[in-house]
């Protein structure tokens, strides 16, 4: 009878863990962490800053068999002029113990950290994995990753002021920041992926303050680009354009946190067969400062190529559909150069595929010039 109560005291789940526990399941289901608001899910790093990311852990269980080992010891302490009657319990159970916590040692480190994609139990185990393993590529430092910001700001409009705020013509929606995150008015579901209320989301779990009051709406507030444009220097698009330009920074941010959760989401919808030469092609292109900033631009320009309604009778542009383009190259430059002209050619195809109605051949010089830009050295 008295190792009942000591097993008891060893298996016990301390009450601190039982609450953590809880709290931790709640956090995975009913929170929404930033890489979920961000659908980056899956949103590694070449950088090594998943903390920009990091939502609160769940509860830990680093203290668990420490805390009732304890329990246990100070048991045996306590009960020791009764345990010379049950010697032989007594060494079957230290034994059992023995075997016991060598189990415990030598099992996975249950407390290691998690990338914030692995939060969403729906995530299949393929992007877990990636999300944990990204192949080998440079550090941009803070130098390299103001001028990846400028240059996206460039490719967008120029890098003007007024090219912040913009409604081009023939499209349904505005395109805000130096990114030109799209933001859909009300009624209007688009094929293109709604950026600009993620960003905002982004930028507040960033503690960034001083976001207009219009630019917190779920929809935007013109209907179509003529009251945008009737709008364009009146009080709410002036203060917009004002907050965007003291935020290059964040914007910057988001964009490469965009990018650095596209791989996992990328191998996880890419067909079996293209996965490796997929991940290798990133890993060479990553090789490179300005191979990373083509991979950051691309994913902001024409997105991670995994939405399926961002396709042309069948066929996609986004990352996957440029890494897997992609003909055997060494990595490096080499690489960057061949990323260039894999783009190109899916922008190409494109355009030959795309409705007349909507004359994308006008935007095929633009598409080629910023497309060139991957493949110079910074």
């Amino acid at each position: 009878m008295i190792g009942y109560p000591l097993w008891i005291l060893f298996f016990q789940t301390h009450p601190d863990h039982r609450q953590q526990g809880g709290e931790g399941q709640r956090n995975q289901e009913g929170r929404k962490t930033v890489a979920d608001d961000l659908n980056l899910g899956h949103k590694e790093d070449h950088e090594s800053r998943e903390d920009e990311l990091r939502d609160i852990q769940p509860g830990k269980t680093d203290d668990l068999v420490p805390r009732n080992f304890a329990h246990l010891v100070c048991g045996l302490l306590l009960m020791k002029p009764k345990l010379a009657h049950y010697k032989p319990v007594m060494q079957e159970l230290s034994f059992t113990l023995a075997i016991s916590l060598l189990v415990i040692s030598c099992s996975p480190d249950q407390t290691a950290y998690q990338n914030p994609a692995q939060k969403s139990s729906g995530i299949p185990r393929l992007q877990q994995d990636l999300a944990r393993n990204y192949p080998a590529g440079v550090t941009l430092n803070g130098s390299q990753r103001r001028s990846v910001g400028m240059k996206i700001w460039q490719n967008e409009s120029g890098g003007k002021i007024s090219g912040l705020t913009h409604w081009n013509e023939g499209e349904e929606f505005p395109s805000l920041g130096i990114g030109h995150f799209i933001w859909y008015p009300a009624g209007f579901n688009g094929r293109w992926t709604e950026t600009w209320p993620e960003f905002v989301k982004f930028a507040q779990h960033k503690g960034v303050r001083g976001i207009p009051s219009p630019a917190l709406l779920p929809d935007c507030p013109w209907n179509n680009r003529v009251v945008f444009q009737r709008d364009i220097n009146g009080k709410v698009l002036t203060s917009l354009r004002s907050w965007l330009v003291s935020n290059i920074d964040v914007q910057t941010e988001f964009i490469m946190a965009k990018s650095r959760a596209a791989l996992p989401r990328i191998m996880a919808a890419a067909p079996a067969s293209q996965r490796t030469r997929i991940e290798a092609n990133y890993g060479k292109v990553a090789a490179t400062a300005n191979g990373i900033y083509a991979l950051i631009d691309y994913v902001n320009f024409k997105g991670d190529g995994t939405n399926p309604r961002e396709r042309y009778k069948g066929q996609g542009w986004g990352l996957m559909w440029v890494l897997a383009e992609m003909r055997p190259v060494p990595r490096g430059q080499a690489a960057a150069r061949e990323f260039a002209a894999a783009a190109k050619r899916c922008l190409d195809r494109r355009v030959q595929n795309s409705p007349p109605d909507r004359g994308e051949q006008r935007w095929t010089a633009g598409w080629h010039n910023r497309c060139n830009t991957y493949a110079a050295p910074f």
